[in-house]
């Protein structure tokens, strides 16, 4: 027959088993964990196909707000005339890739600085509009990536044309 184990014996056993137990469930609960993490990570749309939101709201709008200062500022230093209502509401569908062109001849030296602007100005609308795609149904966010595609357009112009072209 088979003997119970003696007192000793099990005061030793029962610790060890213990603690064997706590370690295993604790690799297990990390390991859970970090897999349930990458499955969080991974989407790069929403159900409406919008890019996820990399900020909250108000946070994108004061993004946008910013940038669109920041055109404003860069039309002022070219002398371009922002754009009116009429012609950023024009440019609100078109995509950015049509918007931002290049020019057909080298500008002239002279044009130099309106082109880093022109360059600055695209950069930044470009920006506006990836943020006011998180925003979905954002009317003014909308508005503001409009704008921005115009004073895009305006800057192109003037560095490729008009007084920038080449002499």
């Amino acid at each position: 027959m088979i003997s119970p184990p003696s007192p000793r014996l099990t005061a030793r056993v029962v610790p060890f088993a213990l603690a064997l137990a706590v370690g295993l469930g604790s690799a297990l609960l990390v390991a859970c964990a970090a897999s349930g993490r990458h499955a969080k990570m991974s989407p790069a749309t929403t159900d409406a196909g919008a890019p996820p939101l990399s900020g909250r709201p108000d946070e994108l709008r004061a993004q946008i707000a910013e940038l669109d200062a920041a055109i404003d500022r860069d039309l002022g230093a070219a002398s371009i005339d922002k754009p009116d209502e009429a012609m950023a509401a024009s440019m609100a569908a078109t995509p950015m890739a049509e918007v931002r062109t290049t020019c057909e001849h080298v500008p002239s030296q002279r044009c130099e600085d309106v082109c880093k602007l022109s360059t600055s100005i695209c950069d930044n609308a470009e920006s506006i509009c990836e943020l006011a795609a998180q925003l979905p149904g954002d009317a003014w966010a909308e508005e503001r990536c409009g704008a921005a595609k115009a004073s895009c357009k305006r800057a192109q112009d003037r560095c490729c044309d008009g007084e920038c072209a080449a002499d």
